[in-house]
């Protein structure tokens, strides 16, 4: 799994969570460092929304047009303000599965979505 996360102590506390629950977990921190990681078989990406040097949705539709990366689920894991429906709205056309809010997601949270997103793409 690769997490995306511009802020260092949010993805270690969420790299950590997800490690204690069973998951191997590399962490980068913009778009640029994800490109550079990705396409080894990962199985599933948590990403940020905004700050990534890129805005979510052109991550999303940069990794969907990899054809590596096309079935690979994407939760997006943000605090990111504004209309929470509308903005959940936008990255599932493009591409992500799920839209958590980081207020109100642990990381066993984050543990269980990405459990169920891997059953659900199975």
């Amino acid at each position: 799994m690769v997490l995306l996360d511009p802020d260092r102590v949010t993805a270690t506390m969420y790299q950590l969570g997800l490690e204690q629950s069973g998951f191997e977990v590399e962490s980068v921190h913009n778009a640029s460092e994800l490109f550079e990681t990705i396409g080894h078989g990962e199985s599933v990406i948590v990403m940020e929304w905004e700050d990534l040097g890129l805005a979510g949705p052109q991550v999303l539709v940069r990794l969907r047009s990899k054809d590596a990366l096309k079935d690979v689920p994407v939760l997006v894991l943000t605090n990111r303000g504004g209309d929470i429906k509308e903005l959940s709205e936008q990255a599932a056309e493009a591409g992500a599965q799920r839209w958590l809010v980081k207020a109100n997601t642990t990381p066993l949270d984050l543990a269980d979505n990405v459990l169920d997103v891997l059953g659900e793409a199975a």
